[in-house]
């Protein structure tokens, strides 16, 4: 019965690579997905030196990503001279973080067959493996448990819903058995796993992202250009904005709910991307670009001479952006998910998200402290705007979201004081 459950997991890797090839010709992060996995082997052959001890950590994406960064910095830290192997699934976390300087190798995870497993593993040949918070794969999990190189998940958050404990989950526990340690973000995890019988090697250790979003408060330059926009006030941050919360934000401004400036940061920043957010808000609204070089051809200095509308058409600024906010709507609650609420909670900002957030513990947790609101519709927008135009709801809310943090920050230690402990000569071979 569990070859059966291998082999439908084989024919469906095969069917997602089908289908990413056919969307390939219409779609550029499929074609990204293809084109960087083309001679990778070679590529990795080439890159890899003798007699290096590495790391392997496996991010499936940005978000996951920004989950290992802190462990990944810290691990630097203590061994600079172990190398890290950093891997990626998706396009979207390879080609921005592929120049990551603290990596010391960075590649595209070659799809998971049993042959591509053990040829990569045999190369990188790392001593320790870390997962982050998901996407597990079987052939790779079942290389490295064979060679007996400890395989550590962090940051990971199950739900009942997932497949793990579903009958047809047969595959998906066998992976969890293999995993040396488990490092959950909260006691519901954990007690999901101890109905499976896995309770020995899960901990329980706070995002490790919160640790990387403390430390982007902390250390937060200014960026001039913004604070000469602001003129020295606070301004409410649209972060990761998608075109309905845009939509629902230039009412709100209509309406007059919204006194402060307004810097938004949409998701995407491409040209159609950021014509379909500044369409909206016409002369009231200039670009980022706009202000670096207003006599740059390309980006005609806005006739306004006073916009309320900041948009940033550039990637890498967000996470500092917020030093400058009073309260951030946070997209991404009307799609797939809220983005990263983490980052405007580290500044003290209270937050506002649409309504898929439930996958998201932090979103969770500072909807219960008072520190992030839910909104469904304009309406209830413009109902908690209105509510936190009082300054003390909204100092009281940003205190919430701010103390969340800091009651939860330590899990890169954590994990990083286990690997120390628990792997013992394992770890000290590096």
């Amino acid at each position: 019965m569990f070859r059966f459950y291998v082999f439908l997991y084989n024919v469906s890797l095969q069917a997602y690579r089908l289908a990413i090839a056919v969307a390939s010709s219409r779609n550029a992060k499929a074609r990204q997905w293809i084109k960087g996995r083309e001679g990778i082997f070679d590529k990795v052959e080439k890159a890899l030196k003798p007699n290096e001890k590495r790391i392997w950590v496996h991010a499936s994406s940005l978000g996951e990503f920004e989950q290992g960064r802190p462990l990944i910095e810290k691990i630097k830290a203590e061994k600079p001279d172990v190398k890290i192997v950093l891997t990626f699934f998706s396009p979207s976390g390879y080609e921005i973080r592929k120049n990551y300087p603290q990596a010391g190798y960075v590649f595209y995870l070659p799809l998971d067959t049993k042959t591509n497993a053990t040829r990569f593993v045999e190369l990188i040949n790392p001593g320790i493996a870390i997962f982050i918070k998901y996407d597990f794969w079987y052939h790779y999990f079942n290389e490295l448990h064979g060679r007996n190189i400890p395989i550590i998940l962090i940051s990971a958050v199950f739900r009942e819903s997932q497949i793990y404990f579903k009958p047809a989950g047969v595959l998906h526990r066998k992976m969890l058995a293999m995993l040396r340690h488990i490092f959950v973000q909260d006691g519901v995890s954990m007690q999901l796993l101890s109905g499976l019988h896995i309770e020995n090697n899960v901990s329980i250790a706070p995002d490790t992202r919160i640790d990387r979003v403390t430390n982007i408060a902390d250390k937060a330059q200014e960026i001039p250009l913004v604070a000469q926009f602001l003129g020295g006030a606070k301004a409410l941050i649209g972060g990761s904005l998608y075109g309905i919360e845009n939509k629902y934000l230039h009412e709100a401004y209509n309406k007059g709910l919204i006194k402060s400036k307004i810097i938004i940061a949409p998701h995407e920043v491409d040209e159609e991307s950021i014509k379909h957010i500044a369409a909206p808000w016409g002369n009231k609204a200039i670009l980022y670009t706009d202000l670096q070089n207003p006599a740059n051809p390309t980006h005609p200095k806005n006739p306004n001479p006073n916009p309320d509308i900041l948009i940033i058409n550039t990637i890498g600024l967000l996470s500092t952006l917020y030093r400058y906010g009073s309260m951030a709507i946070v997209g991404g609650g009307f799609g797939k998910g809220v983005h990263n609420t983490l980052e405007p909670a580290a500044f003290g900002l209270p937050i506002l998200f649409g309504p898929n957030y439930h996958k998201f513990n932090e979103a969770v947790a500072m909807l219960a402290l008072g520190g992030a609101f839910c909104f469904n519709n304009e309406e209830e927008l413009f109902t908690t705007l209105t509510k936190l135009t009082d300054s003390a709801t909204l100092a009281k809310a940003g205190k919430a979201a701010q103390d969340f943090i800091r009651q939860n920050t330590g899990g890169t230690v954590m994990v990083w004081d286990w690997m120390k402990g628990e792997l013992g000569n394992e770890y000290n071979a590096f």
